[in-house]
């Protein structure tokens, strides 16, 4: 396994979390929510800072041709990141909706201010999903290159001699959760894209990446390397 940018360590082990979009929950202590332009009297609002990644579009959802917006609630804590983020209104699909949580993950904010001492505030925004929206390129994101074992290769591409990459696109929160995963690259082998995406849910533990002592999101791309031991049996190459 070799890590690139410095950005992130990724760990075989038992127990990551998969989080999808859930409904807000309703609480009075909620910080208070600023709409639009006008946040409540006495309280300055947050600023976004330039530069955030925004997840690309989940490729299945570019084939299936979905598209609309998704409404999503966040917190802006008191450090500028983003605390809990939920779809107030979907866009009628789930993984556009994930997607857009995911890119609100990754923002940042000077944050809000309250008698010149920074407190956390409630907003919203619209992530719109558009089929004439051009695909994001990757090149400059960090990827994690992870050479898989005889060991976790599925018996079915065993049989059928296949192997390949398959470079899985996701979002690492600050506390070490994957909150979005999805397959930009096939192998071909539909048994090794399955192995991979379930390993990277439920096997790998990640230590999120960090700056000046605080930890943030980042878009991470893992790239599965399936290698069969050298036979005299042709083996399927994609």
């Amino acid at each position: 396994m070799r890590l690139f940018a410095g950005m992130l360590a990724v760990f075989m082990a038992l127990g990551a979390n998969w989080t999808c979009a859930q409904p807000a929950p309703s609480d009075s202590t909620l910080p208070p929510l600023i709409k639009g332009m006008s946040p409540p009297p006495g309280i300055t609002a947050p600023f976004r800072e330039p530069g955030a990644w925004s997840v690309p579009y989940p490729p299945l959802a570019r084939r299936q041709n979905e598209q609309g917006m998704a409404t999503v609630l966040f917190t802006v804590q008191e450090d500028g990141t983003v605390g809990d983020a939920f779809v107030e209104k979907s866009s009628g699909y789930t993984d556009l909706d994930d997607a857009a949580i995911a890119s609100v993950k990754m923002w940042r904010f000077k944050p809000a201010l309250k008698d010149d001492k920074p407190i956390a505030v409630r907003m919203e925004t619209n992530m719109a999903f558009r089929l004439s929206d051009p695909d994001e390129m990757t090149d400059n994101v960090p990827h994690v290159d992870i050479n898989m074992t005889d060991a976790d290769y599925p018996r079915e591409a065993i049989a059928a001699r296949e192997e390949g990459e398959v470079r899985i696109a996701t979002v690492i929160l600050g506390d070490g959760r994957l909150i979005a995963a999805h397959i930009i690259k096939s192998s071909g082998s539909r048994f090794l894209d399955q192995a991979s995406y379930d390993i990277a849910l439920k096997r790998l533990h990640f230590i999120p990446a960090s700056l000046d002592g605080k930890s943030f999101s980042t878009y991470t791309i893992l790239v599965f390397h399936w290698h069969l031991p050298t036979t005299n049996e042709p083996i399927v190459k994609h």
